[in-house]
C-alpha cells in the first residue's frame, strides 16, 4: 500500500524535540526516519531552517542540488543545507530505500558548508560505518536514556567527521574551489582598502554573477557580506591588543567612515567598538 507522499506503508519518520536549554548546546537531531518510496516519490524545498544527511539502503535516488544532478545508489549517501534549493526523487524502475536524518543547531551550518565546499554533497559509505551510526541515532528514539540530547549530538558530530574524514582520504581535499580561495586570500591581504566587487572579479578573472553564486555556495555569505566580517574580525583584534583610537581602526582596515565602522559593528556585536574595548582589554 502507497502513502498520499510517494511512501510505502513501511516508512516511518519521527521528530524530536529538544529543550531550549539542550538546543543551546548540543547538535541538535530534529527528526529521522526510513523511507521506502514508490515511483512517485519526489521533494522540491527550499529555504528549509534544517541539515539533511541521507544514505541510499538499497535501489536509486537522484538529488538536484547547487545546479548539479547526482545519481545515489546503493551505500550513496549525501549531506545538504536545506536552504538552498534541493529536489530529490526516486527511480521508478529500481525504487529507492534511504535512512534520513534532520539536524541543526551548533556549528551545523558551518560544518555542513565546510563538507560541501571540501566535497561536494555526495558521499560513499563503503564500509558502512556511517550506516551503523544513522541506526544508532534512530534506535534512540524509542530510548528513555535521559543523555539522549547529548548521545544525538555525539553522534551527529561523529557522522560529519567520518564524512569529511573519507572525502580527505580520498583526495577530495584537493579543493575545486581554487578561485574562491584566491579570492578569500586577496581579501585578507586588503582590509585596509574598500575592496569592490569589481576588484575580486578582476583579480580572478570572472564575471560578478559567477562569482557571488560560487562564493556563496563554497562560504555561505555573499562577498560583500564576507569582506565586513572579515573588517570585523581584524578590528575586534585591534581594539584588544592595539593602543590605537576608535578612528584610526575604522581606517585601518578599510571602513568608509568612522560612523559606518561603529554603526556596523554595533549591528553584529549588539555594542560599540568602545564597549568591546573596555569589557575585553
Amino acid at each position: 500500500m502507497e502513502s498520499l507522499y510517494g511512501l510505502k506503508n513501511t516508512s516511518w519518520s519521527k521528530h524530536h524535540y529538544i529543550s531550549r536549554r539542550a538546543s543551546s548546546i548540543f547538535y541538535e537531531l530534529q527528526s529521522g526516519g526510513q523511507f521506502n518510496c514508490s515511483p512517485d516519490y519526489r521533494t522540491d524545498r527550499n529555504n528549509h531552517n534544517t541539515m539533511l544527511l541521507l544514505l541510499t539502503i538499497k535501489g536509486i535516488g537522484y538529488l538536484d542540488y547547487r545546479n548539479k544532478h547526482y545519481k545515489l545508489t546503493e551505500n550513496t549517501g549525501f549531506i545538504i543545507d536545506c536552504s538552498e534549493h534541493q529536489i530529490y526523487y526516486s527511480d521508478e524502475q529500481n525504487l529507492w530505500n534511504m535512512v534520513w536524518i534532520h539536524f541543526n543547531g551548533c556549528q551545523s551550518k558551518a560544518y555542513v558548508q565546510e563538507i560541501l565546499h571540501r566535497m561536494g554533497p555526495v558521499f560513499e559509505d563503503r564500509d558502512h560505518s556511517i550506516r551503523n551510526m544513522i541506526f544508532a541515532v534512530l534506535s534512540l528514539f524509542d530510548s528513555q536514556d535521559r543523555n539522549m540530547d547529548m548521545l544525538f549530538s555525539k553522534h551527529i558530530v561523529n557522522i560529519m567527521s567520518s564524512i569529511i574524514m573519507t572525502g580527505i582520504r580520498e583526495g577530495y581535499d584537493t579543493v575545486k574551489e581554487d578561485i574562491i580561495d584566491e579570492v578569500i586570500s586577496y581579501i585578507k591581504m586588503n582590509l585596509s582598502k574598500n575592496i569592490q566587487l569589481e576588484d575580486l572579479c578582476k583579480f580572478v578573472g570572472v564575471s560578478k554573477s559567477y562569482l557571488i553564486r560560487k562564493f556563496k555556495n563554497v562560504t555561505g555569505y555573499s562577498p560583500y557580506e564576507y569582506i565586513l566580517l572579515q573588517k570585523l574580525s581584524e578590528a575586534k583584534v585591534l581594539l584588544i591588543h592595539s593602543d590605537k583610537r576608535i578612528h584610526e581602526i575604522s581606517l585601518s582596515v578599510g571602513f568608509e567612515s568612522v560612523s559606518h565602522f561603529i554603526k556596523y559593528f554595533k549591528k553584529i556585536e549588539g555594542i560599540t567598538p568602545l564597549k568591546y574595548r573596555q569589557i575585553w582589554s
